[in-house]
């Protein structure tokens, strides 16, 4: 079917055995009269959460299949909620870009006033808007990359004391522990960082010069 990342099979022995373990006890069977009462499970994993309500209407409808069920009504709810959360998100860090852009355009702003004359004088002996641009866009980058890893730090310590959080208090909630995935978050915020300080240099020394 599509949409399905993976299918795994529990078997009623298997579940019996893995409740046994979880009980400390091998003689469930011989107490419940030698009738296992779990049935054969199969756990299907979709490749998109939006696409959970309708897999499990197709499953239904499979001969065999006795009882579905992913969270109804609760899944809904989830969505709705980590789909509003997600636009909220975007709005935050999009709010939170624009000021970082600002503040370091004008952070880079007053350093260019304060070597007005400079540039003046170096536009006079034929210096190129190349040379005079790159000291002012390499600070920038500097700002940006300082701005990144101080927010990676920010963000991977709380994300860390979350993680714990969650795991300990909050264990039916799933969360991202995949460390390739927040290793390509940090990179991006790192090189968003950095991307913002260049572009606020640029922005601060058109004053001077024509892109």
């Amino acid at each position: 079917m599509p949409g399905i990342e993976s299918v795994t099979l529990t078997t009623k022995e298997q579940a019996l055995w893995d409740f046994q373990e979880s009980m400390n006890t091998t003689s469930l069977l011989e107490d419940l009269g030698g009738i296992n009462p779990f049935p054969d499970k199969i756990t299907i994993i979709a490749t998109d959460p939006n696409l959970v309500k309708d897999i499990a209407s197709q499953v239904e409808k499979i001969p065999g299949v006795e009882n579905v069920r992913y969270g109804q009504g609760f899944l809904e709810k989830l969505l709705a909620f980590t789909n509003w959360l997600r636009w909220i998100g975007m709005a935050v860090v999009a709010v939170f870009a624009l000021i970082a852009l600002l503040l370091i355009s004008l952070s880079i702003k007053t350093n260019v006033n304060s070597r007005e004359k400079e540039i003046q004088i170096m536009r006079l002996v034929g210096a190129s808007n190349s040379f005079v641009r790159w000291p002012f866009i390499i600070e920038g980058l500097v700002i940006g990359l300082l701005g990144g890893l101080i927010a990676v730090a920010a963000v991977g310590f709380a994300y860390n004391w979350l993680l714990q959080y969650i795991i300990s208090s909050l264990a039916f909630i799933p969360v991202v522990a995949n460390q390739e995935f927040i290793i390509m978050v940090f990179l991006i915020m790192v090189l968003g960082g950095m991307l913002m300080g260049a572009l606020a240099s640029m922005i601060s020394v058109r004053k001077f010069l024509c892109f």
